[in-house]
């Protein structure tokens, strides 16, 4: 599967600590038997090396940051005019907290949607 090589390859050049890949089994069925037009899977993203520049930057505004996983992710499933690749980034405290001013993000969380038109 691509994305599992997508975490190998991310892990080997040192970019992230560690890469889970989410899928749900019966959505992914559905999608490969033609019962579904949209596959939606998660990867988490754990130790990014450039997740304080993103945050940084984003924080001053910018809309351009390094996010090599996503950029890499949408490498790997190309769009084309019969299929959609969106991807959106979340980012999360994997420590809870009930302060809010103690929120340190650790780890990304990247929501993949893959949609046949």
């Amino acid at each position: 599967n691509k994305i599992q090589l997508l975490g190998t390859k991310l892990q080997d050049f040192g970019l992230v600590a560690a890469v889970d890949c989410i899928v749900d089994p019966e959505n992914l069925n559905d999608y490969q038997e033609g019962a579904s037009d949209r596959l939606e899977f998660s990867v988490a993203l754990d130790g990014d090396v450039t997740l304080n520049s993103q945050i940084l930057l984003q924080e001053q505004g910018l809309r351009l940051y390094p996010n090599f996983g996503r950029f890499v992710v949408q490498q790997l499933l190309p769009s084309d005019q019969q299929q959609q690749v969106s991807v959106m980034d979340y980012y999360f405290d994997t420590d809870y907290n009930s302060d809010p001013e103690k929120f340190e993000v650790k780890e990304v969380l990247l929501s993949v949607s893959i949609e046949n038109e």
